[in-house]
């Protein structure tokens, strides 16, 4: 009677495991992917959470690691005499997810036109921690400067083996 009910208990248990709902699941392991940011830029760098919809994390929060400014002013958008021209910046921007799933580390050169909305790039992965260790990828970004947080929006193909 007693191994019938820990049989009964234990078939329970592993239906309820079964049924329950992964809140963290990631997605397909390899596909186009988008990443929203909502980032604020500081004097010190950018910042903010982000969503994605596929092969990482759902969401969770970036900072910049480092930049670069190739070409311009340092930093052209905390500069508030510096309103025309483009600069051009190389940033590695670190991905951290909610779910303790791991980080990525994503580079970029990125054209931004103070004056105008009309600022792009290219990223690539360059490196991960946890699930994402073995994590490739590459696409571009846009984004449509004004207020302050900005939305980003990266998009482009990722790869986990």
């Amino acid at each position: 009677m007693r191994s019938r009910l820990f049989t009964v208990a234990a078939l329970v248990a592993l239906l309820m495991l079964s049924a329950t709902p992964v809140a963290f699941a990631r997605p397909a392991a390899n596909g186009p992917v988008t990443l929203s940011i909502l980032v604020t830029y500081t004097e010190m760098g950018s910042h903010g959470p982000f969503t994605a919809d596929a092969v990482v994390c759902s969401y969770g929060d970036t900072v910049d690691l480092e930049t670069e400014v190739i070409l311009g002013v340092d930093p052209p958008f905390m500069n508030p005499d510096y309103r025309h021209g483009a600069t051009v910046l190389r940033v590695q921007k670190q991905f951290t997810c909610a779910d303790n799933t791991g980080t990525f580390t994503l580079d970029f050169i990125g054209t931004y036109h103070w004056d105008q909305a009309r600022n792009h790039g290219e990223w690539k992965v360059v490196q991960g921690t946890g699930d994402y260790e073995n994590l490739k990828g590459h696409g571009t970004f846009a984004v449509r400067m004004g207020e302050n947080p900005t939305l980003e929006i990266w998009q482009g193909h990722m790869q986990l083996p």
